[in-house]
């Protein structure tokens, strides 16, 4: 039963005419441009960064073969590819049903979690910060025993300070609060 008619559909005939957008393919055509679009921007602006990378190098920076500029320019690239496959591959769906309301809870708090991230590893510094992201993240996707939250967020914030800072050497904020 579609609730937004009130009776079984067996036929597109069937329905009210406001029911259903009278342009579906159009639609839908004009979301998959968009998306596309989007992932081929994202790629043109990380050939655009890779270029300047290579080209006006830090004084003293470590550079390598591959250097983050051509991994940058790789990976744009590959950007690129998926936005024309994407559309060549979506050219002729309909248009996506409404996700659940879970979906876009978690959405929302992933993406909340994430700005807090952001404001927090400059106040609180890496470690914190990046210990209070995973608090909150895993809760968001519905991890419910904190005790479990906890030690995944310890044993993954100690993971990411030896990986990010210690083995690649990146230096993070250590916070204006501290």
């Amino acid at each position: 039963m579609n609730p937004r008619i009130g009776k079984e559909r067996s036929d597109p005939g069937d329905v009210a005419p406001d029911a259903v957008s009278p342009w579906p393919q159009a639609t839908n055509r004009w979301l998959i441009w968009v998306e596309a679009l989007v992932i081929a921007a994202i790629g043109i602006a990380g050939i655009v960064e890779s270029i300047r990378v290579v080209h006006y190098r830090m004084p003293g920076a470590i550079v390598d073969m591959l250097g983050p500029g051509y991994y940058i320019a790789f990976v744009s690239v590959g950007l690129l590819v998926s936005g024309a496959v994407y559309v060549f591959r979506h050219r002729h769906d309909e248009l996506p049903p409404e996700p659940p309301k879970e979906i876009k809870t978690r959405l929302i708090g992933t993406y909340a979690a994430y700005a807090a991230y952001a404001l927090l590893i400059y106040l609180v510094g890496f470690g914190i910060a990046t210990l209070l992201f995973f608090l909150m993240i895993f809760r968001v996707f519905g991890i419910r025993s904190w005790r479990t939250i906890v030690a995944l967020s310890i044993v993954l914030g100690l993971i990411w300070h030896l990986g990010f800072g210690k083995l690649a050497d990146m230096s993070f904020p250590a916070g204006i609060l501290f």
